[in-house]
């Protein structure tokens, strides 16, 4: 995870220039055909392009969900024993879809197997299930 420390200072200079409005795609993302950057701090979207369609996430994004969510396990908003339960519509969307922990409709999974779903096998259904 050395690789992730470069990335947080970018993370870290979106949510300052959120003072002001971001007119053109940031950081070269003119390629990328699905964008959504938001300051987490104050939850104001800076740049979006195509954000309602739908595709499956990049490990990028399941790293940063895992991150997240340890960085909420060390501020004990989290706890690893604690069971999320996956909704009928989190099963309908990402059942055989890329990789996944099989995670069943209704099923009550501890968050210390959801990130090592997502960590170990790149679990899509797994980093759904966390982000919600």
């Amino acid at each position: 995870m050395k690789w992730l420390l470069p990335l947080i200072p970018l993370f870290g200079a979106c949510s300052a220039s959120a003072q002001a409005a971001v007119s053109a795609p940031p950081f070269g993302l003119e390629r990328i055909p699905v964008v959504l950057l938001v300051d987490l701090g104050s939850g104001r979207t800076l740049y979006a392009r195509d954000p309602e369609r739908r595709f499956l996430p990049a490990s990028v994004t399941k790293v940063m969900t895992a991150y997240v969510t340890a960085k909420w396990l060390a501020e004990r908003r989290l706890w690893p024993e604690m069971k999320l339960t996956v909704r009928p519509q989190v099963f309908a969307e990402w059942n055989g879809k890329g990789t996944s922990m099989n995670l069943r409709s209704g099923e009550e999974v501890p968050i210390d197997a959801l990130i090592r779903g997502i960590t170990a096998i790149s679990a899509n259904d797994a980093a759904a299930v966390l982000a919600e």
